[in-house]
């Protein structure tokens, strides 16, 4: 899988979590609220950590 491809599939995970998170919202759902918004920050978090990873082996 290639790097964007990899960055890709980070942004969409992203994106689901978001669009479930704004689901649960919507319910009122606060164990969802609290799940999703964790797994929203972890999958910025991998992303992030992909694109610098990247940029490292790139500039080497």
């Amino acid at each position: 899988m290639s790097q964007e491809e990899q960055i890709a599939n980070a942004q969409a995970l992203i994106e689901s979590a978001q669009e479930e998170l704004y689901k649960a919202t919507k319910e009122d759902n606060a164990e969802k609220i609290v799940t999703y918004s964790y797994l929203v920050g972890e999958y910025e978090q991998m992303r992030d950590e992909l694109i610098a990873h990247f940029d490292r082996v790139k500039n080497k």
